[in-house]
């Protein structure tokens, strides 16, 4: 990802490397953010199914059991290669995201959009899409420690 999507600002917040808002909102008050990070292919993750059950069973633990994650579909990034998407559901808190994994040499890059109720988490969908399909995968980079 090299930039923003239109009508939205990049930014940094809360130890994440990217952050994403709505212009016309912040990231602290916004009703949809997105944010990017990296995990490192070496803790065990060495597929897009690992990183989604990673992911699953941290929030598991993090007293969310009712967490779930669902492959919605694949997509090509510019550069022509699979982003793979998931969505993400919890009975127990009302808000909605989504995720778009991209299996890199040496680690599994992610944007993600979070949305506080359903309708604004299906109208922040096609920003997700043009997030993904803007992707330049870096094989050779030194992935980020989480």
């Amino acid at each position: 990802m090299r930039n923003a999507e239109g009508g939205w600002l990049c930014g940094l917040s809360q130890g994440l490397p990217f952050v994403f808002y709505p212009k016309a909102e912040s990231w602290d008050s916004s009703d949809v953010i997105a944010y990017a990070r990296s995990h490192p292919r070496s803790t065990g993750i060495v597929a897009n199914d690992d990183a989604l059950k990673h992911f699953i069973d941290k929030f598991h633990n993090e007293r969310l059991p009712n967490y779930k994650g669902s492959y919605v579909n694949t997509l090509k990034t510019q550069s022509g290669e699979d982003a793979v998407s998931f969505h993400f559901t919890c009975n127990k808190c009302a808000e909605r995201e989504a995720s778009v994994y991209c299996l890199e040499k040496n680690a599994i890059d992610f944007v993600s959009i979070r949305a506080r109720t359903e309708e604004e988490f299906r109208a922040a969908l096609p920003t997700m899409d043009g997030f993904a399909e803007s992707y330049d995968f870096q094989n050779d980079k030194i992935p980020s420690d989480l």
